[in-house]
């Protein structure tokens, strides 16, 4: 039983295609597998990527009670639409308040609703239904926009987590997130303050570079794309993790079965449909992000978290400096006792 909200997070950024709905299954899935009560939102009306993921796309379409319902009932909350993550067709580590297409009016509606600047309606829905007592953890699905929508899930987890590609594209795009995020900040402050309540803080607790391509899984691709591109991020100075999530069979395969990565490696009958030179490495990462949720910065983590601490996790413990270089990329392969923790600050 939860004892209290530990953290909420939006996965966001304003692009598509870079890993949003994987992360944010992934993520709630292995914070549920260690005992955890988490929620996931899926508030994304365009794509309901978390809905269709667990086999409920019907409920993006159905003229059954949704979350737009909710902003306008008198007697029913967010409790009414959660599908549990034990419900026979799902089995997952999370419970979902999945998708509906009736979202896309979501700004408009609200606007003839409340007066002002809108932003805290996903929050009161998540106070007033207790959610926020009822789980550990709440992560947050959006659209890749800047809607209305994508604004209330911001100020409703305070956090941010933003996957990006690794590239100067992906880099430069860091800054405009931010910006993005204070002038909401802004917005809410003023609210508040006309509320009488004091201000708040939001901000991106981790960037994660997305969508690396280790070619056939030797990570010679890889490497490269970590040398080259995933340092320069560093020096920019933001809280980016010290490892990116590659592209891969597993992932993709995963998702075509609606099925978490950590299930799915775990599974007999779904061996030959895997490229297990690299699905632990990916998953290692998987749970270095949900170590991140669960810590609230980078610099929390145990560890460190750096590039090499997480090539080495997949081995566990490493037995000879040929299975070392096996694994690792040659500008990881030095002594443990050089490796730099990253500061976000």
């Amino acid at each position: 039983m939860a004892q209290g909200l530990k953290r909420a997070a939006t996965f966001w950024t304003d692009a598509g295609g870079v890993g949003k709905t994987t992360i944010t299954s992934n993520v709630g899935d292995i914070l549920g597998s260690r005992g955890n009560d988490v929620l996931c939102i899926d508030l994304d009306p365009q794509h309901g990527g978390l809905t269709k993921f667990v086999g409920m796309e019907h409920l993006r379409t159905a003229d059954e009670y949704n979350l737009l319902d909710v902003v306008f009932s008198d007697d029913r909350d967010l409790n009414d639409i959660i599908v549990p993550g034990d419900h026979p067709e799902i089995n997952l580590g999370y419970d979902l308040i999945p998708s509906h297409r009736d979202l896309e009016d979501f700004a408009r509606e609200i606007t003839a609703k409340y007066d002002g600047n809108p932003l805290m309606v996903i929050r009161r829905l998540i106070t007033e239904a207790k959610l926020d007592k009822q789980y550990d953890y709440i992560l947050v699905d959006v659209q890749g926009s800047r809607a209305q929508l994508v604004a209330n899930a911001i100020v409703s987890t305070r956090n941010v987590v933003a996957p990006i590609e690794l590239s100067e594209k992906g880099a430069g795009s860091i800054e405009e997130l931010e910006s993005y995020i204070e002038r909401q900040q802004k917005s809410l402050n003023r609210e508040l303050k006309a509320m009488g309540a004091g201000p708040a803080s939001l901000g991106i607790i981790g960037v994660i570079p997305y969508g690396l391509s280790h070619g056939t899984g030797n990570f010679a691709t890889l490497q490269n794309t970590e040398k080259d591109g995933l340092y320069s991020l560093h020096l920019k100075q933001k809280p980016v993790t010290p490892f990116g999530i590659p592209e891969a069979k597993a992932v993709s395969e995963s998702l075509s079965n609606k099925v978490t990565l950590r299930e799915f490696i775990e599974r007999d009958d779904t061996r030959d449909l895997r490229d297990s030179s690299c699905e632990q490495v990916i998953l290692q990462r998987y749970k270095a992000l949900a170590d991140l949720i669960e810590a609230g910065e980078i610099n929390d983590l145990d560890g460190p978290y750096t590039a090499e601490s997480v090539f080495r996790g997949y081995n566990g413990s490493l037995k000879n400096k040929e299975r070392e270089e096996e694994i690792l990329p040659d500008h990881l392969t030095d002594s443990t006792d050089n490796a730099q923790p990253h500061s976000a600050d």
